[in-house]
């Protein structure tokens, strides 16, 4: 009975981390597109301060 548990254990271990590399995986992706729309809104703002200037 022991060994069945210590069984049940390892593949609950792996289960989890695979969950984790999910959310690292979707963490690391919605910071990347912030970091897009943070360069997305940087380029409009100068290119309004371009126009401005014409």
């Amino acid at each position: 009975e022991n060994e069945e548990e210590s069984i049940d254990t390892s593949e609950n271990d792996v289960d989890y981390s695979v969950l984790n590399d999910e959310s690292i995986q979707d963490f690391s992706f919605t910071s990347a597109r912030e970091q897009t729309k943070k360069r997305m809104l940087h380029d409009e703002e100068e290119f309004a301060l371009k126009q401005g200037k014409e």
